[in-house]
């Protein structure tokens, strides 16, 4: 990252070495500090504000991984197996989990209650259709009682009629009128 890479280069410019907690100071080929100078020097350069220079330079980054950790178990070596130099050394072991992701989708079951709300609800409106439809055909069937069933029946002209098939069907118009006109009073 930016802010390593700036914090390694003034760290090798004014002490001659990088802390080795820098996580990538190894790649660079900078020479790691021993562990006491490396807090000493960083120290002495953060009071100093040498290091705000680079918080300047560095923007923050667009996108920032985060792992979850956790210390599982620590074990230190006896030293009585161990050379001086293997003494000083020590092991770190990092374990991913797994890169697969579980999501668990809960749907409710129907309870018997929405279950018989469902079933009312579509019976109700079967039976308003019906009951819609039957009225529909009692009006008809009243309307015909009171005003005749040749109400209904449409007189119709064809686009080739003749002269005298418009005036028959004229006339029967006009004695259909009189009909309902003599029957509504």
């Amino acid at each position: 990252t930016c802010l390593q890479d700036c914090h390694i280069r003034l760290q090798t410019r004014h002490c001659g070495c990088v802390d080795p907690a820098l996580g990538f100071a190894g790649p660079t080929g900078a020479r790691a500090c021993a562990p006491g100078s490396a807090g000493i020097c960083v120290a002495r350069l953060s009071q100093n504000n040498t290091l705000k220079v680079c918080r300047k330079k560095c923007r923050a980054p667009c996108k920032d991984t985060t792992y979850d950790v956790r210390l599982t178990g620590m074990g230190v070596a006896s030293s009585k197996f161990l050379t001086n130099d293997e003494v000083k050394l020590f092991g770190l072991t990092i374990k991913f989990s797994s890169d697969t992701q579980k999501i668990f989708v809960y749907e409710p079951n129907l309870t018997i209650v929405e279950a018989f709300g469902y079933m009312g609800g579509y019976l109700g409106m079967w039976l308003g259709f019906s009951l819609l439809s039957m009225l529909k055909g009692l009006k008809e069937k009243i309307l015909d009682f009171f005003f005749g069933s040749d109400r209904v029946t449409p007189i119709r002209i064809s686009r080739d009629a003749t002269k005298q098939d418009t005036v028959r069907a004229t006339r029967l118009l006009q004695r259909r009128l009189q009909g309902f006109a003599k029957r509504s009073y």
